[in-house]
């Protein structure tokens, strides 16, 4: 049965009309992400999104992800916990009452708590990137395995089988922006262009002594004392802030070396720099088809009690 998936997160809608495999039949991206509404218009974007797909035929399940289903979003869902598997979460999905009568429904979040997983003692969320994790999921054969999800808030998941074990956040994306736009070293970072030799750079400094809070000052300090080579001081700091963050999963997951990474192909070239530099054995997987493929697992369940 063809159902639509929409991936909704904090400043994007997507959607698709799948299927009776799986199939793209059509797609729409908008900047309607949830943070624009301000808690209402959600049936209303849907609408103008989808409305031609849903006037055709009205019954179709409109499956949702992402910040949609936040306590800033549609309807709050509450989160499930690790470990779990995709079918347990589309035994958790959350109708959504709607004036169209359209068959509504919100992937729930989930989460991961450290301390009863053995990993560390922080609770860790994430809404949206179990759909894409579960679709990455889906091409591994192995017991166990690696997933990073870089990007504002990177995520690396750890599974056995089909079965989401734990995972961990890194603020790497938005503390890399919040350095450039608000702090004193920004003024240097002006120079935007890729440059792998000097985020090589940034990658190995990580490793030295003196944590991340001593490292992110050389990026001013080098220039003013002439022990930097000229190349791109932002592709430098870059650097630094991934390579702090491999550090940090090394640690959480010390076992693995297999890393399949889950993203935007700019951000997928950096993180297979940081990835050789680490050691790890790295692997590519494109986000949007990764989320079709877990969308797909956890609608198939509704799907079937519709269609009975």
């Amino acid at each position: 049965m063809k159902f639509v998936a929409v991936d909704w997160g904090s400043s994007s809608f997507r959607a698709w009309l799948l299927g009776n495999a799986g199939e793209i039949i059509a797609s729409v991206e908008t900047p309607q992400g949830v943070l624009s509404h301000e808690g209402t218009g959600f049936e209303q974007t849907l609408e103008q999104a989808c409305g031609d797909w849903l006037k055709e035929e009205s019954h179709l399940p409109v499956i949702m992800a992402g910040m949609v289903g936040s306590r800033n979003g549609w309807l709050e869902t509450q989160y499930k916990t690790c470990p779990l598997k995709a079918i347990d979460l589309a035994d958790q999905l959350q109708a959504v009452d709607n004036q169209r009568g359209w068959n509504l429904f919100i992937v729930p979040g989930v989460c991961s708590l450290g301390a009863t997983l053995g990993v560390n003692n922080a609770a860790d969320v994430m809404r949206g990137e179990e759909v894409q994790m579960f679709g990455a999921l889906s091409n591994h054969q192995q017991d166990s395995s690696l997933v990073c999800l870089p990007g504002t808030h990177s995520k690396w998941a750890q599974s056995q089988g089909e079965s989401l074990q734990s995972f961990s956040t890194f603020f790497t994306g938005e503390m890399f922006s919040l350095l450039k736009e608000k702090s004193s070293i920004g003024a240097v970072l002006s120079d935007n262009n890729p440059d792998p030799q000097a985020f090589v750079e940034g990658l190995q400094f990580s490793r030295q002594p003196g944590g991340f809070l001593n490292h992110i000052f050389s990026v001013r300090a080098r220039p003013l004392t002439n022990t930097w080579s000229g190349g791109s001081l932002a592709a430098y700091l870059s650097g630094i802030a991934i390579g702090h963050e491999f550090v940090g999963a090394m640690t959480l997951f010390p076992e693995q070396r297999q890393l399949s990474i889950l993203g935007k192909p700019e951000l997928q070239s950096l993180y297979q720099l940081a990835a050789e530099e680490f050691g790890f054995e790295s692997s590519t997987i494109d986000a949007a088809d990764a989320f079709i493929k877990g969308i797909n697992i956890i609608a198939n369940k509704v799907i079937n009690e519709h269609s009975e």
